[in-house]
């Protein structure tokens, strides 16, 4: 970059003494520092050029580490989500289907039909739904 900016302040510098030689009528002289002036400006291009390659294969080996990463973090966490939801789906129909099974039974007692007897599967749980339906038997059986 320093060298960059040498070459641009240096290229200033010197068209801006080609620019009063010519002012001055010294067109030869003018010309000839011109046609020197073309080396420093091609050379400062050149590392603007650098500089640009440079830039675009810093660039291309960020994008192709980034897509590593990508794609291995969809490795990582494919596998995770799919999991979870797993987990999700046995948690709520552990849940969903004794309290529709409740439901029904309670419906059916509404009725006034206390004949339906209450799935053993539930009362045999130690959880909240195996407490709601041994409650729900005992007031059956009263």
């Amino acid at each position: 970059m320093d060298q960059m900016s040498r070459h641009l302040n240096e290229y200033s510098i010197r068209r801006n003494i080609v620019v009063k030689m010519a002012l001055a009528g010294k067109y030869k002289e003018a010309y000839e520092e011109f046609y020197s002036l073309n080396r420093t400006i091609e050379s400062f291009h050149n590392r603007l050029r650098d500089l640009a390659n440079y830039n675009e294969k810093k660039a291309e080996s960020i994008n192709s580490e980034n897509n590593k990463q990508y794609k291995m973090a969809i490795i990582l966490f494919s596998p995770i989500t799919i999991l979870t939801i797993l987990i999700g789906l046995t948690v709520t129909l552990n849940i969903a289907k004794p309290m529709k099974n409740l439901a029904d039974n309670l419906n059916l007692l509404s009725e006034g039909d206390f004949t339906e007897d209450i799935t053993d599967k539930y009362l045999n749980r130690s959880d909240e739904i195996g407490i709601v339906f041994t409650s729900l038997k005992k007031c059956i059986a009263i």
